[in-house]
């Protein structure tokens, strides 16, 4: 898969060309007229105050894997969308990313979206257009846009194969090995096999038997008095009202109405 086909997993903003992150691209120049991109541009502060964009589209291990599916531009006084992230700070000095909007970006699991950002470019101009390019607004100038694309589902690797020791692959056999026969279990197989040899388990030797006030005396008739086990009788309401429970401190815990 071509790399500009990837999807862009993260944004920021940087006030120096130099601090950008690694596996960052940096947005310094417009498209076609090569201008400076400061989005930070002013009469008063133009060469103290400077901001750039930076995006990647490298997915680490300890990153959760998600991807960039649509970027919004709002004024410092309006509220962060909803299901949008607010790049308030830049990421070199944690200043204020810009002068009078607030970047703000949609963030969704790559495996729960078909399409994603895959590039984002800056122009002087509205050729854009011509390239199926979004506008997302304009800075300073400069037309802030981003591109979309389909996300391709990532090809499963194979397993790695198990490491063999060298000294294996040298002394291994040229020909196959002979086919051993197959083992059937019958019930006979699986029958615990006993050994003087082996250690008792702890239930070993305890002997099992009826208790003795359900055993007949030694004149062999049976004990009545031993079988008193004091049952009592109860009518079926007598047991419902026993055993009544109405679950209701279960059902406030998991807020079932």
């Amino acid at each position: 898969m071509n790399q500009a086909a990837f999807p862009i997993t993260n944004i920021c903003v940087v006030s120096d060309k130099k601090n950008c992150p690694p596996r960052y691209t940096i947005l310094d120049r417009t498209v076609c007229s090569g201008d400076d991109a400061d989005f930070w541009k002013d009469k008063l502060f133009k060469n103290k105050v400077l901001r750039y964009i930076c995006y990647t589209k490298d997915l680490s291990s300890n990153q959760i894997p998600q991807v960039v599916t649509d970027i919004a531009l709002v004024s410092l006084k309006d509220p962060t969308p909803q299901g949008y992230t607010a790049i308030n700070l830049t990421a070199d000095t944690h200043e204020q990313a810009l002068r009078k909007h607030i970047l703000c970006v949609r963030f969704i699991l790559k495996n729960m979206t078909n399409s994603a950002i895959t590039d984002i470019a800056l122009y002087k101009d509205n050729s854009f257009k011509e390239r199926q390019y979004t506008l997302v607004g304009e800075v300073n100038g400069i037309n802030f846009t981003f591109l979309l694309g389909p996300v391709a589902a990532a090809a499963q690797r194979p397993a790695p194969a198990v490491p063999v020791a060298r000294e294996q692959l040298v002394n291994a056999p040229t020909s196959p090995p002979p086919v051993q026969p197959r083992h059937v279990q019958t019930y006979e197989n699986l029958q615990p096999k006993t050994s003087s040899k082996q250690p008792l388990t702890g239930i070993e030797g305890i002997p099992f038997k009826l208790n003795d006030r359900l055993t007949k005396n030694i004149q062999g008739n049976l004990d009545k008095s031993a079988l008193d086990l004091q049952i009592t009788i109860r009518s079926l309401s007598e047991l419902e009202e026993l055993t009544e429970y109405n679950f209701s401190r279960e059902k406030t815990l998991i807020n079932v109405p």
